[in-house]
């Protein structure tokens, strides 16, 4: 299967969706995410090239440690902490779901 499939290279398409439909509230900080949430980030923001990646939290422990999944390497339950220390640079967006698409 060695090529991308199109709705996991378009996370770009999906922020703008939600950005410019009332499907979504932004939350303005990533603690007050909950689980079912969603992240966007653009790892290179000078590039002007748009959101690289969409993530979902898949967990909230009880500490307030924020967990993700995503597609890259089947990836679940890593912290939002680790990839915001792996990811130097990058901008980050918060999002709620508004309950009438769940």
């Amino acid at each position: 299967m060695g090529c991308s499939r199109w709705t996991w290279i378009n996370a770009d398409y999906f922020f703008n969706l939600i950005l410019q439909r009332p499907r979504a509230k932004t939350i303005g900080r990533v603690a007050d995410l909950i689980t079912g949430d969603v992240i966007s980030v653009d790892f290179n923001p000078q590039n002007n090239d748009g959101i690289d990646h969409t993530m979902l939290v898949s967990k909230k422990a009880n500490d307030g440690t924020i967990y993700l999944a995503y597609h890259t390497s089947n990836t679940l339950d890593k912290t939002f902490y680790e990839l915001y220390n792996q990811s130097p640079g990058a901008k980050f967006y918060a999002w709620s779901l508004l309950p009438s698409y769940y």
